[in-house]
């Protein structure tokens, strides 16, 4: 059995404190809100610490699968979780780098994309996954940014889209 491997890494500068930022990763509300794809979710009522779990259903290219997360770091200016299917894991890794001088927060997110099948397949779902994780750090910004009213509609040239 054949399996694929990538990483991928992206980057917004928020004008927000770490702490708002922080606290809009880690609340589940929020990241209902934030996720571009998201179809369905079903999660917890109280903070994100090692162990929260949470599912969902998002839309991957055709399909709409059940999706598994679990948080599996959680520190002042940094948070990990993994969401896995049955054929893949993505573990995303969100560090918060906050600048004084600009009051700006940049927001790092790593990405180790791990799929059992290879070829064609693997690399367009983690293209696809990598063009959406790029839309949530811009709705993540937008969100922080413009408040809790803020328009979501995709428009042309709303932000720095993932090119893979």
């Amino acid at each position: 059995m054949s399996r694929y491997q990538q990483e991928y890494h992206l980057k917004a500068s928020i004008l927000a404190e770490p702490a708002a930022v922080y606290g809009r990763l880690t609340d589940f509300a929020s990241l209902q809100q934030i996720v571009p794809n998201i179809v369905h979710a079903q999660g917890p009522d109280g903070p994100f610490t090692v162990g929260t779990q949470w599912h969902e259903t998002r839309n991957l290219l055709f399909l709409r699968p059940a999706l598994h997360l679990e948080v599996t770091d959680v520190q002042p200016l940094r948070i990990q979780w993994v969401l896995r299917d049955g054929h893949a894991a993505f573990t995303y890794t969100f560090s918060l780098l906050p600048s004084l001088s600009t009051g700006t927060t940049d927001v790092l997110c790593d990405v180790l994309c791990t799929v059992s099948y290879g070829g064609t397949a693997a690399a367009r779902l983690a293209c696809f996954m990598q063009q959406k994780d790029s839309e949530l750090l811009q709705r993540l910004k937008h969100l922080l940014e413009q408040g809790p009213a803020a328009d979501f509609s995709s428009r042309p040239g709303s932000g720095p889209v993932a090119v893979c």
